[in-house]
């Protein structure tokens, strides 16, 4: 494995889940490659969940279920989301998002076909997302 040492490896999984914003990934991910060599796509998905996860966090998303199709969010109940900007975004994006009048989720119609495709997707969305705050 990357990190044969289990002791170690078990130590550098609290560290990842302790990482808080973008920079502090970023100096992971540099402080890995210096130990350790250059990150396996393993390692490279598992930073880019975390960040995926800061990013849910700060803009009140709860869930994020992501196929080849796009995807489904589901808002905390105590999102700060400003709704007036959110309708506003959702316009901006010419039918391929809208709120599901059922369950009042997000939902985003996207061609997103491979695993890669749809982490920068949910990426991209919730970076904008969090831009509504």
């Amino acid at each position: 494995g990357y990190i044969p040492d289990l002791n170690l490896r078990l130590s550098i999984y609290r560290r990842i889940a302790n990482l808080q914003d973008r920079t502090e990934i970023e100096a992971f991910a540099a402080e890995l490659i210096d130990r350790f060599g250059p990150l396996p796509k393993d390692v490279e998905n598992l930073l880019d969940l975390v960040e995926i996860k800061q990013l849910c966090r700060l803009a009140g998303v709860e869930r994020v279920d992501a196929g080849p199709k796009g995807a489904v969010l589901s808002f905390h109940p105590s999102s700060r989301i400003d709704l007036k900007k959110l309708v506003q975004y959702i316009q901006k994006q010419t039918g391929t998002a809208k709120i599901r009048p059922e369950d009042q989720k997000l939902v985003f119609m996207r061609a997103w076909d491979d695993l890669p495709v749809r982490v920068r997707g949910v990426h991209k969305v919730l970076k904008e997302l969090t831009g509504l705050l």
